[in-house]
């Protein structure tokens, strides 16, 4: 009992763990994304949340699986257990490169006051590239065969989420700040979104595909069950975008009337997608039936 205790302890660090990492993952990117649509300066917090939360994560996770090892091992030395599994695994290997990504950007960060914007966001790319290289190595792609399929179909998914969610995280506060300045960058970002919702959709339902035995595992599995809740949400996600994209751009003329209904409709918006996240991170520590 108390093993399996500190296992369910374990599952609750190493999911809340994924789930910041990949929201640091959506951060950076959604940053990079962003300064594609228009120079800006309050990049450099969005980065900085990101080098923290990329921190926090893989923190959590490193404890989650010493708290996981610890629950069979009773005899287990924790210092040990960890630079073994640093030197020997894989996955080990992956989240100390995720942990040097998080230096670099806050690093970038620190000594943006002596950088140019132009500089700022070089880094920002550069940093964005370098984390969606390392996001299937963070999850189920990394042991899923055959290798060539699913480690590019999971960078697919990973960039195609992150640029549609990610840049509407970070543009979205400036809704509550500065309405004016953000409406030119309206129509750019439905642009993108417009390609990004769909090979997120699309890319999702192939890595199902390879992950499920069959569709009744969509009721009969945990993480298929997991798997049919994450699509009602990203479903809601796309109908409250649309609703938002059709407001904006066909109906301008009345922004300052729905301007109040749509400040509503886009915390929910955001909140759903931080939803997303945690979902995800649970789903990233359950067992695929193909892979079970």
């Amino acid at each position: 009992m108390t093993a399996l205790l500190t296992s369910d302890v374990a599952l609750l660090y190493t999911a809340a763990g994924r789930a910041l990492l990949l929201m640091g993952v959506f951060l950076l990117v959604g940053a990079a994304a962003a300064t594609w649509l228009a120079p800006m300066r309050r990049i450099v917090g969005v980065m900085r949340a990101s080098a923290l939360l990329l921190m926090a994560g893989v923190a959590l996770q490193v404890v989650g699986q010493l708290a996981n090892f610890d629950a069979f091992v009773p005899d287990a030395e924790p210092l040990r257990d960890l630079l073994s599994i640093i030197a020997t695994t894989a996955w080990a290997k992956a989240r100390v490169a995720v942990l040097m990504l998080a230096v670099v950007t806050l690093a970038a960060t620190l000594l943006s006051a002596f950088t140019n914007v132009r500089q700022l966001d070089a880094i920002a790319r550069l940093c964005a590239a370098t984390s969606l290289l390392l996001l299937p190595l963070l999850g189920h792609a990394a042991s899923a065969e055959p290798a060539w399929i699913a480690l590019p179909l999971a960078a697919a998914h990973a960039t195609a989420a992150s640029v549609w969610l990610g840049t509407l995280v970070v543009l979205g506060p400036a809704w509550w700040h500065d309405v004016q300045a953000i409406l030119p960058l309206v129509p750019r970002y439905g642009r993108v979104a417009l390609f990004a919702a769909p090979l997120t959709v699309l890319s999702g339902a192939a890595t199902a595909y390879t992950r499920l035995e069959s569709p009744a595992d969509l009721l009969g599995a945990t993480y298929g069950q997991l798997l049919l809740a994450k699509s009602v949400l990203v479903l809601i996600i796309l109908t409250l975008g649309a609703r938002h994209h059709r407001s904006l751009v066909r109906a301008r003329d009345q922004l300052l009337t729905n301007l109040p209904t749509m400040r509503r409709t886009l915390q929910l918006e955001v909140a759903l997608a931080i939803v997303l996240f945690t979902l995800t991170g649970v789903l990233g520590e359950s067992a695929p039936p193909r892979l079970d």
